[in-house]
Order: C-alpha cells, then structure tokens, then sequence
C-alpha cells in the first residue's frame, strides 16, 4: 500500500491514507520518517518496472519485501529520490499522529487515545471519535472517551458540550481531565460573581433535597445533580436577562462554569 502511494498508483489518496490508518502498522511511522528526510528511493528495474526502495545504514531495501537490492553503479542513473507533495505531507503528518489509534497492540492504542486528548487539537476529534465508536475493549473504549472530553474542554462547540464533558470526565474519575478543569477554574476564579456561583449552587442543592425522592438510579446520582445544576443555571440566566438590558452569554459567566466544574472536581 505504500508503494502504491509513492508511486501515485492510486485512485484516491484519500481512501488509500485513511486504509493505511486502519492497519495500525507502526512500519507506517518509519517510512513516512524516511520520507521526510529523503531515504526514500524510486528505481527503475531493467524491467522498466519501478519499484521503491528505502535506504538503510547505506544498503537500499525493497519497500514491498525487506530484501536487500543491490544497485549497480551503471544503473545509478535509474535511481532517484521519491518525493512527496506539500499536501500529502501534510496528509501522512495526520497519519503518523493518529495511526496508535489501530495498533494491535491495546496500551498502544489507549496511551494513543489519551494523549492526543491532551493535546486537544481539534483536528483530531474526528479521529478520536471513530475510533471510539469502533472500539470493543472496554478498558480503551474508556481511554478514547477520556481523551475525546478532555479535547471538549478546549474545542466544544457550545458551552452545554463543554460542561457535559467536564460532568463526564468527573464520572471516569479522569486524573488528566482534574487538572486542566482545575486549570480552568483557576484561570476564571479572579474575574468571577461569587454570589451567583454561590446562588446556582444553594438553588441546586435545594432542589435535590425536595427531589431526592425521585431519584429512580436510572442514572448516575452525579449525572442527576448536574443535570439539575444545568436546569438551575438556565433558570437564573433567564431571570436575570429579563431585567439586564442587554443578555450576557453563558460562556462569558466565569463563576458560573466554575461552580459546576468545582463540584465536578470534589465528586
């Protein structure tokens, strides 16, 4: 498959990166390396065959088998260094950063998961959620959610998924997802309205006090107090946009993310 590519013997680059992705091979990582620094050869066979060849400790080897081939010193004329575009190098950076997420091997994959997480680079949610969807270990299904929350906190598209994120990583006890939730509260602490944390959080408390009885363990018991914590903040938001003349975004209330994400943090 990567001959293939070298070679530009594909109908799709697309199709064919996102099918190397899917084998998980790590030789992926040391082509696409070799790419990089230019040990990677195209060579003509007498044949007129051309095959790709990668240079290693001075020896050229067969890209398709390993074996050693020997290039005689007339025919170094049919021997050149294979190239890849700006843009497909740009492809295989992608690949080289997210191709763990296949390994066979499972902490490879799960060590995968949690630091492009870490990384929050929104560029690769979408990678980090298919391969949650596909996952059948539970231990790395685990790892791959973790990763995909903890790059919410930063790439969440409104303020209810990025506190849905913070609720999750509270329910996985996610140690990576503490810190930088602790990270952002602090970064917010200073410019925030104690009082109105303070409010949403007695108003919260009050209600599970006269709901608790209906609490059926359909759900986690967390899961249900941030669920009415959301229901109080929205409640207080529109009491209080009622009478301010102009409406202040959710997101733009530091104190208000910072009650929910500290009771996350405590559970």
């Amino acid at each position: 498959m990567l001959e293939a590519l070298a070679l530009d013997r594909v109908d799709s680059v697309d199709d064919h990166l996102n099918q190397l992705v899917e084998t998980g091979d790590p030789f992926i990582k040391v082509f696409v390396d070799a790419w990089r620094v230019g040990e990677i050869y195209e060579y003509e066979l007498e044949s007129a065959e051309k095959v790709i060849l990668h240079r290693v400790s001075e020896q050229f080897q067969l890209l398709t088998t390993g074996g050693v081939l020997e290039v005689p010193e007339i025919r170094e004329e049919y021997l050149k260094k294979n190239r890849a575009s700006r843009s497909l190098r740009k492809d295989l950076s992608r690949i080289t950063d997210t191709i763990d997420l296949a390994s066979p091997d499972l902490n490879t994959r799960i060590d995968a998961a949690l630091k492009l997480g870490q990384g929050q680079n929104k560029d690769y949610l979408p990678s980090l959620r298919t391969r949650f969807e596909r996952e059948t270990n539970e231990k790395a299904k685990r790892a791959f959610e973790e990763g995909i929350m903890i790059s919410l906190l930063k790439n969440a598209e409104t303020p209810e998924e990025r506190l849905g994120a913070v609720v999750r990583l509270g329910e996985l006890a996610s140690l990576k997802g503490r810190d930088l939730v602790i990270k952002i509260r602090d970064e917010n602490e200073t410019d925030g309205d104690p009082e109105l944390a303070e409010e949403i959080v007695q108003r919260t408390m009050c209600k599970v006090v006269r709901k608790m009885g209906t609490y059926r363990g359909e759900a986690l018991l967390f899961t249900w107090l941030c669920q009415i914590c959301r229901n109080e903040m929205a409640t207080v938001f529109r009491q209080r946009n009622k009478e301010a003349t102009q409406s202040l975004p959710l997101e733009d209330i530091p104190a208000v993310r910072a009650a929910l994400e500290s009771i996350s943090i405590e559970q």
